[in-house]
C-alpha cells in the first residue's frame, strides 16, 4: 500500500523488549479519485508505525511535511479491530 499525505501527529520513540526502535503517527491524506465516472473528494486519517532505525531520523521531522509511505495495514493489536499502516518505506516530498 502507498499513501501520499501529511504528517499531523508524531509521537515520541518508544523501544520494544528487543530494543527495537518504534515511532507511532498519523497521517492525513487528501485527493480526488473518480467513482462511477465522477470526481470524489477523500480526506482521511491513518494511524502509522514505524519500525527500526529509521524511526530514529523520522522523529525529527516536523509536522506538516508531505511524505509517500509504503507499507501493509495489520492490527494495532492481537485483539485490535483498529488498522495501522506499518511503513516499511518512507519518501519526503517536501524537504523544507
Amino acid at each position: 500500500m502507498v499513501l501520499d499525505g501529511k504528517l499531523v501527529e508524531c509521537g515520541a520513540v518508544r523501544y520494544t523488549p528487543a530494543g527495537i526502535p518504534i515511532l507511532e503517527g498519523v497521517l492525513q491524506h487528501q485527493s480526488t479519485v473518480l467513482e462511477l465516472a465522477k470526481p470524489r473528494q477523500v480526506l482521511c486519517e491513518i494511524r502509522w508505525l514505524l519500525a527500526g532505525e529509521q524511526a530514529l531520523s523520522m522523529q525529527t521531522h516536523a509536522l506538516g511535511l508531505s511524505v509517500r509511505m509504503n507499507g501493509f495495514l495489520a492490527k494495532k493489536s492481537l485483539n485490535s479491530k483498529t488498522l495501522v499502516l506499518h511503513v516499511q518505506s518512507l519518501q519526503i516530498l517536501d524537504p523544507r
